[in-house]
């Protein structure tokens, strides 16, 4: 319906019907995140349903990081989720996460996770480039270091992360 009201330009239709969905239907909105997150920011229109979003994000970023669809998610999506100071999940959570949303975005070349041992160097640096926006929001200063070790230490040398002191 918001759709049908944006391309209709019944703007004056779109405040309440955000206002409805927020206030009747928001586990409905919740278990359709990616969906919901997706259609919202591909119309300027949708801010009360953006920001909706932004605050399920920033207060459960489980349902994010969860979500079935989280490797499909835009670069602004994951970028606008973790420019928040407190996620309350696991730095080598959020990295795996990413590394995850990284390597699908390279999906095309066929390139697995699992061989990332063996990945050549223009596979590194297509990696490189599909996360190196993410990597000044994670804080490697937390994270364990036999998480360090196992999760984020076959990916440093080539990707040369320092850890971020935020």
């Amino acid at each position: 319906m918001l759709v049908t009201a944006y391309e209709l330009i019944l703007k004056n239709l779109i405040d309440p019907l955000e206002d409805h969905l927020i206030e009747h239907r928001a586990k409905e909105l919740e278990e359709n995140f990616g969906t919901l997150q997706r259609t919202s920011l591909m119309y300027d229109f949708f801010k009360k349903l953006q920001n909706f979003c932004t605050e399920i994000a920033a207060k459960n970023p489980a349902i994010v990081f969860n979500s079935q669809d989280f490797t499909s998610f835009s670069e602004n999506v994951l970028s606008l989720i973790l420019t928040r100071d407190y996620l309350n999940i696991e730095e080598s959570e959020i990295w795996e996460k990413i590394v995850e949303w990284g390597v699908a975005k390279l999906d095309n070349n066929n390139i697995r996770m699992i061989e990332a041992l063996y990945w050549r160097d223009q596979n590194f640096n297509a990696f490189k480039e599909s996360i190196e926006r993410f990597l000044h929001s994670i804080r490697f200063f937390t994270i364990s270091s036999v998480d360090f070790y196992h999760k984020v230490k076959p990916f440093k040398d080539k990707i040369n992360t320092r850890p971020n002191t935020r």
